[in-house]
């Protein structure tokens, strides 16, 4: 993901509600995946119930970000997952 102008403040650093953003387009992607392959059935759709972010280091403009994202936690009716959301390194 390309950061962009506006997804920053008045310094150049990402702003925090865009990590949200950035995480959602990392599941979305995620979850179309076991779409794909036939592992999340058309018409189930998962709610977000609970974000948790910590902060790590400064992702700046013009660098590109990388979300990862994997199952933390399968449950009979639930799934965590965890995400990594890393800017140049």
């Amino acid at each position: 993901i390309q950061v962009r102008f506006n997804d920053t403040d008045m310094l150049g650093h990402l702003n925090n509600t865009s990590y949200a953003l950035y995480a959602e387009q990392g599941r979305v992607a995620f979850m179309d995946e076991f779409r794909r392959e036939g592992a999340l059935p058309e018409g189930v759709f998962v709610i977000l119930a609970r974000i948790e972010l910590d902060f790590y280091k400064q992702v700046r403009y013009g660098d590109r970000v990388h979300v990862l994202t994997r199952v933390a936690k399968l449950g009979r009716s639930s799934i965590t997952l965890a995400q990594d959301i890393r800017g140049n390194d």
